[in-house]
């Protein structure tokens, strides 16, 4: 029987109690770990952060800029570096590619919008557009729009489109550079090596890893964190599958760090004071990696 070995009874004592009846997985003799500091950068190789959104704002008149300008006015994050009312002047603007956010109403001097954005060959910027009518929603959607809105704009809608922006140029600010090396050296540790840094990553100081649009951050148990440009699956291939679990396509966790199964509701996972909510396939997964790695 499963409980006859002492491995698994010792699991069992220190490790996980579960209580049949109300589904309910609770933990432990250890007193958990908790995270209580923002998490910090740790490698060297990032640029500096912005403080702001480099945006311009486009429109066929004045009074359409002035008006853009009204609703720019409320987002902190916002710094105009442009304004272009001339349809020539808003094409070179979109060839320099040179922002992050244009702000624009869909009707231009002789064109609309959509009719000038393929000047910018790979288009690096976002695009808010502020618009009469809901016309152009569908076509906007096509051009990938990060947001579309009517008169009147809804300010809280924008502002979450916007801290989206900034979340996603924040991350890529960090922008390690392209010469990133992953390499497994020990069966408990990697490197993460450019041509300026590297650095030796300990499996047992991993908490969990998230991948975010083409970056991965690693969390660590010294509340400090590491941002890298690679996908999560580079990484996965670097790591103990006996101690690391991949759940949610965009999390693998330490197995470790688990303080709590919760089997209420829902499914969720405490590790090292973060909350993840899975399905119940990732639970049964993760339950059974905790078996056999402590029955080992």
């Amino acid at each position: 029987m499963l409980f006859s070995n002492p491995n698994w009874c010792n699991f069992w004592r220190n490790i996980l109690y579960r209580n049949i009846s109300s589904n309910y997985c609770t933990v432990f003799k250890k007193k958990p770990y908790f995270h209580t500091a923002k998490p910090i950068v740790v490698f060297n190789i990032f640029k500096p952060m912005s403080k702001s959104i480099r945006t311009v704002i486009a429109g066929s008149n004045y009074k359409a800029i002035n008006y853009i300008k009204s609703e720019v006015r409320k987002l902190s994050q916002l710094e105009v570096v442009a304004e272009y009312v001339n349809d020539k002047d808003i094409i070179n603007g979109i060839k320099a590619n040179n922002f992050d956010l244009l702000i624009s109403d869909v009707y231009l001097n002789s064109c609309t919008l959509f009719d000038v954005l393929p000047a910018a060959e790979k288009r690096a910027f976002e695009i808010i557009i502020l618009a009469s009518s809901e016309k152009f929603a569908v076509q906007a959607f096509r051009a990938g729009v990060l947001f579309y809105s009517i008169f009147p704009v809804d300010t809280n809608a924008m502002h979450l489109a916007i801290n989206k922006l900034k979340l996603r140029i924040d991350i890529k600010l960090k922008n390690p550079t392209t010469d990133l090396i992953l390499k497994k050296i020990s069966e408990n540790s990697f490197l993460i090596a450019s041509s300026n840094n590297e650095e030796i990553i300990r499996h047992d100081e991993i908490i969990f890893i998230v991948e975010n649009d083409g970056y991965c951050t690693l969390y660590f148990s010294n509340n400090q964190s590491l941002t890298v440009q690679c996908t999560i699956e580079n990484i996965n291939q670097c790591l103990d599958k006996t101690m690391f679990c991949r759940v949610n396509q965009s999390h693998i966790i330490n197995l470790l760090f688990i303080k709590q199964l919760i089997k209420q509701l829902d499914y969720k996972i405490i590790a090292g004071g973060y909350e993840f909510q899975i399905n119940e396939t990732d639970y049964e997964m993760v339950y059974n990696k905790l078996q056999n790695l402590y029955a080992e």
